[in-house]
């Protein structure tokens, strides 16, 4: 589970800060299937410490409990690092619309003015 999370991490600082458009994108998808892996892995490692021992199950759950934390704060991370990627996208999109609208007006304004 460990070697998981560890290449999840390393993953998110390597490839998602560096990457942008659609490459970031990608990298946010497999960031994310990954997540899923690992709380499905970290469901059956809750089960299975659940029905250990005693003597064991505490060490256990508290290994689960640890993974859990970091694949939460990794989700989140990823989570971010989406909804800033959905907000530079409306931002750029708003831009050139505005742009767009000034162009038509600076257009219609050329034609009406040289009309008349």
């Amino acid at each position: 589970m460990t070697v998981l999370i560890d290449i999840l991490l390393k993953k998110r600082e390597t490839k998602l800060d560096n990457s942008h458009g659609e490459e970031k994108k990608q990298v946010i998808q497999d960031l994310e299937r990954g997540c899923d892996e690992a709380r499905q892995t970290l469901f059956e490692m809750e089960v299975e410490a659940r029905a250990a021992p005693g003597s064991f199950r505490s060490e256990m759950m508290a290994r689960v409990r640890k993974h859990q934390e970091t694949t939460n704060k990794l989700s989140q991370s990823i989570k971010n690092a989406r909804k800033s990627e959905t907000n530079m996208i409306n931002a750029r999109e708003t831009l050139f619309e505005n742009r767009y609208s000034q162009l038509q007006c600076n257009v219609y304004f050329f034609i009406s003015t040289n009309l008349i």
